[in-house]
């Protein structure tokens, strides 16, 4: 039997595709933040936060689903309401979503919605955080639990948790493909001030390290590192972006206003600086997909011997313009 032959692809639907996807303007994530700690390989972590992979562009396809994922939150706050919470999505004092920052700025949280009226606790106030999921990871979760399906979910709460002082947490979680809510015994969560304060450690860790911290696996091939974003420049096969953040005279400066420094030029760098870059970037050495093997402080290069033998001096454009 011959096959089908189906129908093209609509050019209209592959039109909204391409919009979506032209129109996206992805950019470095600024600070540390609760929804990135969570993750379990410090180094990746590191990497994130020192820019040192290009920011994630998306399909339109995914860009849809984020946004459906965007749109429930305000249904979340209605049924919520139509429960009896109180609840409010909108720091009144800023019009913006409630956000929290520690670690002189450089730690932020930004949560979904805060409120009081839980049948459970009706004069305790909760952070609400509103999550959507598909079934196979919804099943996942309400097999296991939130601590052991979604550990990130975990460890975002109870940042927030401390972070805002706000010590109760309401985890509103939808299977997107049955519009099922999760019910869990621990559907609200208990700030636990040592998992806290052991997450906040581990922010001060990564944003203090000049260096990638140890890796999770040497393995590239571990399940742990396959699908890393940073998999390239931390397993030495390519190299990291010129930016400021990764330079090897830029630090973060701990004024509250999440600052990064020059300690070449002695100068503040603004957002757009730390993407720019500039002419004397040097590359911290681990983002160098080669062994350093030389530095001239006069001339401001580092020599690498990459993988084939040949050498490769960074700065070496700059020294010779």
């Amino acid at each position: 039997m011959p096959a089908l032959k189906l129908p093209p692809m609509s050019a209209t639907i592959a039109a909204i595709d391409t919009a979506l996807a032209a129109r996206q303007r992805p950019r470095h994530q600024r600070r540390l933040s609760g929804s990135m700690i969570g993750k379990a390989c410090e180094r990746a972590i590191w990497y994130q936060f020192r820019w040192a992979y290009e920011p994630e562009m998306f399909s339109g396809q995914m860009l849809r689903l984020f946004e459906t994922g965007h749109h429930r939150e305000p249904r979340a706050f209605a049924e919520l309401r139509a429960a009896g919470v109180k609840i409010s999505d909108v720091d009144p004092e800023t019009g913006d979503q409630w956000t929290f920052t520690e670690i002189g700025g450089h730690f932020v949280v930004k949560v979904d919605g805060r409120g009081a009226g839980f049948v459970e606790a009706p004069k305790t106030e909760h952070l609400v955080g509103v999550k959507t999921m598909n079934a196979k990871n919804f099943a996942q979760l309400q097999k296991h639990g939130i601590a052991v399906a979604k550990p990130d979910h975990m460890a975002q709460a109870q940042t927030e948790m401390l972070c805002s002082g706000i010590h109760r947490f309401f985890y509103y979680a939808v299977n997107k493909d049955t519009d099922e809510l999760y019910a869990g015994a621990d559907v609200r969560i208990h700030f636990d001030v040592a998992a806290a304060t052991a997450l906040m450690v581990k922010a001060e860790r990564v944003l203090h390290a000049a260096r990638p911290l140890p890796r999770i696996s040497d393995d590239p091939q571990s399940h742990l590192c396959r699908f890393c974003k940073a998999h390239a420049v931390c397993h030495g096969t390519g190299f990291a972006p010129r930016n400021c953040r990764t330079c090897l005279n830029s630090t973060p400066e701990m004024g509250g206003e999440a600052a990064w420094r020059c300690v070449r030029d002695d100068s503040i760098l603004s957002v757009a600086d730390q993407e720019r870059g500039c002419a004397f970037h040097l590359f911290i050495p681990e983002l160098v997909p080669g062994e350093q093997v030389d530095a001239d402080r006069n001339s401001e290069t580092v020599t690498y011997r990459l993988p084939d033998g040949s050498a490769w001096v960074d700065g070496a454009g700059r020294a010779a313009a």
